[in-house]
């Protein structure tokens, strides 16, 4: 495995946008995808202001600009062909998860982590669609994202 630096996540709602800004902090390229133009437009506003509060409570010292320049948005999934983990923020529902690794499994690199931020479905179930299991965890983290520095790691009989 290569080391990590290119993150995409898929879903720019409750979750996903704090765990881009997180990926963004530690400095890591990012990519936030989402189906609505509307959604990244509202996750970029709720990067730069949460930026902007933890700079001004003394929890960061990266200029805004620096942080946030780590962050590329796109609606088109497919852009996610060349990044090292892909971390899945889709709603609760089984059969999106799913659909979305099906698809993930074709799109992204055959060294690609793909990790779901699920807290419902089994991370079994999510792996079985894909043509490589073993690359598959979960990664569940804590809200907000980018306050509570804690992820829980899941693996399946699978996970390599």
């Amino acid at each position: 495995m290569n080391s990590i630096h290119k993150v995409a996540v898929i879903g720019a709602g409750i979750m996903g946008h704090g765990i881009a800004q997180c990926c963004a902090q530690a400095g890591e390229s990012v990519l936030l995808v989402d189906t609505s133009e509307k959604a990244l437009a509202t996750a970029k506003i709720k990067i730069e202001k949460n930026i902007e509060l933890l700079i001004a409570n003394g929890f960061l010292q990266n200029p805004p600009g620096e942080i946030l320049s780590r962050v590329q948005f796109s609606t088109e999934l497919n852009a996610v062909n060349d990044v090292d983990i892909v971390i899945e923020a889709a709603p609760e529902d089984s059969s999106i998860k799913r659909s979305l690794f099906n698809q993930l499994g074709q799109i992204c690199r055959k060294d690609c982590i793909l990790a779901s931020n699920t807290s419902a479905v089994p991370i079994t179930t999510i792996a079985e669609v894909t043509q490589h299991p073993e690359r598959v965890l979960g990664t569940h983290f804590f809200q907000p994202a980018h306050l509570i520095p804690l992820v829980e790691s899941i693996q399946t009989a699978a996970s390599d």
